[in-house]
């Protein structure tokens, strides 16, 4: 049974050891490429064909021009190459990849292979495709909404500059533009051409109220016939031409004065083919899958450049899904949880002061009535710590001992208290009795004197206190005393 769980685990695993070619139109380091390969990639790996064995070539269109003899040399080298390999699947990136194999493909493939393609922007080629070999994605730019974007960005705009180079996907592109730019206020100025600075040299002169669009400004040479890579090319075009630039696909952003634009996508190109090659290898009928002709594109704008030429932070506002690039925050923006923090640390100590305030107030009242009554009663009121040490004392209570305010307090109350009820005293306050007997207390000069004292323990202030009360019976003694004379 064991040995049953191991072939069956090892077929599984061959199973999804799917062999992939990968052919693209364009170079290793083209940034656009690698997007959509890069990404078609990932999809599958994380969608159980982690084990694909991915064979790359490239047809190098920018860099090598691609004629007749260059399309049977490199025909022919793909037949050699991979004459004895059987591919589950082709992934093709752009218009002369795809443009290649439909007239390649059967020759140099001695059994069938289904292809999946992205980044094409011919859609004339989606009828005429073979619907049970071929199912992608078609890349459309959006000719009128960048067109909307420079109207917003150009005051008075007057001339628009659609730039690109002599490829066959500048081509595919132009046609798009040229049947949907029907805005017949504006003056469209295509310019093309493989040779980068017969642009430059007209973007210089450009008129005031203009801007510019790159169509598909990606392959071109010097003037000695000398290859420029793409994002170096980019910055001589822009460099050319000091005034707003519309971007129509995401490699085209990052360069001096491209302010942005509703853009194709790269990753968006290779994960959507991803999507439909897994439905592919999972044998479902290539021709009941649906083509892709919506490009998913994305509003992406740059506010460095935004900035530059005092383009109002509005236009990208009216786009909530835009992607800002070099966005610049506010300090609200930049520190918006430690102010929120803040906030809450400034409320909750203004709700703890107002407690507090409030029960001070509440103390205060209750201490100010304290002092009218204690003032107010015919008895003498001391008022100790828990230590039975003096801390307050009404008039009467000063009277009767011949202290002022200042010397009562720090006095322990056994220091009132003649010798002879000391015993008694201190049992009561030491086992917080409450005492209500006739004592013999002693004043500042030593004399004494006879009183009824009541002791309470009370709690003020989170604190401990004894309130003591004491009235002078002395008169009423003497006439105890002189009345048991007479008796006598």
């Amino acid at each position: 049974m064991r040995y049953i769980f191991l072939i069956l685990l090892f077929l599984s695993t061959f199973a999804n050891a799917k062999s992939i070619l990968i052919l693209n139109s364009y170079h290793a380091s083209f940034d656009w490429t690698n997007k959509q390969d890069e990404s078609f990639m990932k999809v599958l790996k994380s969608s159980g064909y982690k084990d694909a064995d991915f064979y790359i070539e490239y047809l190098n269109t920018k860099r090598v021009p691609f004629g007749k003899k260059r399309e049977k040399e490199f025909k022919e080298y793909l037949a050699k190459k991979y004459k004895n390999k059987k591919f589950d699947l082709i992934y093709s990136t752009d218009d002369d990849a795809i443009n290649f194999l439909i007239k390649y493909k059967d020759e140099i493939f001695k059994t069938p292979v289904k292809v999946v393609f992205s980044g094409v922007n011919n859609l004339s080629l989606a009828p005429k495709l073979n619907r049970k070999e071929y199912v992608g994605v078609f890349e459309r730019m959006s000719p009128k909404a960048n067109v909307d974007i420079a109207k917003k960005v150009v005051e008075n705009l007057k001339t628009i500059y659609l730039i690109g180079d002599d490829s066959t996907t500048y081509k595919a592109v132009k046609k798009l533009f040229t049947k949907e730019l029907t805005d017949h206020t504006l003056k469209y100025i295509y310019l093309s051409s493989r040779n980068i600075y017969y642009i430059t040299n007209k973007l210089r002169a450009a008129k005031k109220e203009s801007a510019a669009i790159f169509v598909m400004p990606t392959s071109y040479v010097d003037n000695n016939g000398k290859f420029i890579p793409m994002h170096e090319a980019l910055e001589l075009l822009s460099s050319a031409f000091q005034k707003p630039i519309i971007s129509p696909a995401d490699v085209f952003m990052g360069v001096t004065n491209v302010i942005g634009g509703y853009c194709v996508s790269g990753v968006s190109q290779g994960k959507s083919a991803a999507k439909l090659a897994l439905k592919v290898l999972s044998n479902k009928d290539i021709s009941k899958i649906k083509m892709k002709t919506k490009s998913p594109n994305q509003y992406i704008f740059d506010e460095k450049y935004l900035s530059k030429f005092h383009i109002k932070k509005e236009v990208f506002q009216a786009f909530p899904d835009a992607l800002i690039m070099n966005r610049t925050f506010s300090f609200v923006e930049i520190y918006k949880i430690q102010i929120i923090f803040v906030i809450i640390i400034f409320l909750f100590l203004t709700l703890f002061l107002a407690l507090i305030y409030r029960k001070n107030r509440i103390l205060k009242n209750m201490i100010k009535s304290i002092k009218v009554f204690t003032h107010s009663t015919l008895s003498g009121i001391i008022i100790s710590d828990e230590h039975l040490q003096c801390i307050d004392a009404n008039d009467i209570a000063l009277k009767f001992f011949g202290f002022t305010k200042d010397e009562i307090k720090g006095k322990y109350l056994f220091d009132f208290v003649q010798a002879d009820y000391l015993p008694l005293v201190k049992e009561n306050l030491l086992n917080n009795n409450t005492l209500t007997d006739e004592i013999k207390f002693l004043k500042k000069d030593k004399s004494e004197f006879y009183a009824i004292t009541r002791g309470e323990n009370i709690e003020i202030d989170g604190k401990k206190r004894r309130i003591s009360s004491i009235v002078d019976i002395t008169y009423r003694k003497e006439l105890e005393d002189k009345l048991k004379e007479t008796n006598q």
